[in-house]
């Protein structure tokens, strides 16, 4: 079930108001988590699992570190991106114009697939979300 909550959004050009549905904030499912997932669905135990993704966070760290994409398999891929500060010509360009070193998820072709498929065939499930204080001006609780 994705939980979602209705945002008002302004456009600056014509100053109207639309209403978008946005995922509602939850609290991420953790590391930890994760690996009990696995485990209870495998013959693993969770403190094995939780080593292998350990380990997994430090090589895809290592990687993008020495500007390589990494790509995880139906999971996606992640690539290193940096921003910098424009110069006149090519020549006063150099890595003290690099203002930031960001990354990018980028899903695999079939998770979102599989995402378009579930909202296509129904299967994905909505549910709204009302912030505490609509709710109290409503008189629900």
């Amino acid at each position: 079930m994705i939980k979602y909550v209705i945002k008002p959004k302004r456009n600056l050009r014509n100053n109207t108001v639309k209403y978008y549905a946005q995922i509602a904030p939850i609290n991420a499912t953790d590391l930890s988590e994760v690996a009990s997932q696995i485990e209870a669905q495998s013959t693993v135990s969770s403190a094995d699992v939780k080593g292998v993704l350990d380990q997994l966070q430090t090589v895809v760290q290592e990687q993008l570190r020495a500007g390589r994409s990494v790509r995880l398999g139906d999971l996606g891929s992640f690539r290193p991106t940096l921003s910098s500060s424009r110069s006149e010509t090519e020549a006063n360009v150099s890595a003290r114009n690099i203002k930031r070193v960001n990354v990018i998820y980028t899903p695999s072709g079939s998770l979102r697939r599989a995402l378009k498929s579930a909202l296509t065939s129904r299967s994905l499930k909505f549910e709204l979300v009302k912030p505490k204080d609509q709710a109290e001006e409503g008189g629900e609780a």
